[in-house]
């Protein structure tokens, strides 16, 4: 449903971060997530509504300073990132064993 994500950002959001600097996150976030916790919401789209305006925030300020969004969170931690594979879509087993290998080929 990201209409509802949508719109509890338009509706709820929207009025407590317009205006403010992306750099105030760790205060919007707490606003954000105080604007439902008054109402008994502290889970479920409120929280996906939320996370949605911090993953833009942090872009916002990755594109501010021209800086990779790696090097804001800290650096880099590692130079490869593990990688796991699920539903395979293959007709039969013999397919399906070898489509993993296909997909680290192209690597």
């Amino acid at each position: 449903m990201p209409q509802v994500i949508a719109e509890l950002i338009n509706q709820l959001f929207r009025p407590l971060i317009i205006g403010r600097s992306p750099f105030d996150s760790a205060v919007l976030n707490s606003r954000m997530y105080d604007a439902m916790r008054d109402r008994g919401h502290t889970t479920g789209y409120h929280i996906d509504a939320l996370a949605a305006v911090d993953i833009a925030l942090w872009d916002l300020k990755g594109q501010i300073l021209n800086l990779p969004l790696y090097q804001l969170l800290g650096g880099d931690y590692r130079e490869t990132i593990p990688c796991y594979v699920s539903g395979l879509p293959e007709p039969d087993l013999e397919s399906r064993a070898l489509l993993p290998r296909r997909w680290q080929e192209r690597l």
